[in-house]
């Protein structure tokens, strides 16, 4: 288990899964409590939105990882961080990509319906999603 939050779990749990299949290293910090005043369905758009971006990443581009994701809650707020070693194509314009697939609409989406924030950056060719929702 990574995490007591049943959905969280169960999303991380199955990109593990994916990941060893790919050959890509995966690694996963969750301290989500079993309840949480995000909704389930909001988890699944954006933690399985950004998981399933960074792990096509590094299958596109033939690394082997790590994938990375930690989520933590900070007081009210719930903090969602996805890196991958992919970052170099990508080309980002105000914190998001320029070529947004419907993917990344459903996070900004969700983040928007909780007052947070998504922001992407690219550091030394690590590219890092960060999600922080306000609930």
């Amino acid at each position: 288990a990574w995490c007591p939050h049943i959905i969280v779990n169960g999303i991380l749990s199955s990109y593990a899964g994916k990941a060893k299949l790919a050959g890509v290293e995966y690694i996963a910090q969750a301290d989500t409590p079993a309840q949480s005043a995000v909704a389930d369905v909001d988890f699944v758009a954006i933690l399985a939105n950004l998981l399933e971006n960074a792990l096509n990443a590094c299958v596109e581009s033939k690394s082997p990882g790590p994938l990375q994701v930690h989520m933590k809650n900070v007081g009210e707020k719930t903090v969602i961080a996805v890196s991958n070693p992919c970052g170099s194509g990508l080309k980002l314009e105000n914190g998001l990509p320029v070529a947004r697939s419907i993917g990344i609409d459903s996070i900004v989406s969700s983040a928007i319906r909780y007052r947070g924030e998504v922001n992407y950056k690219i550091q030394e060719g690590i590219c890092t999603a960060c999600v922080i929702l306000n609930p």
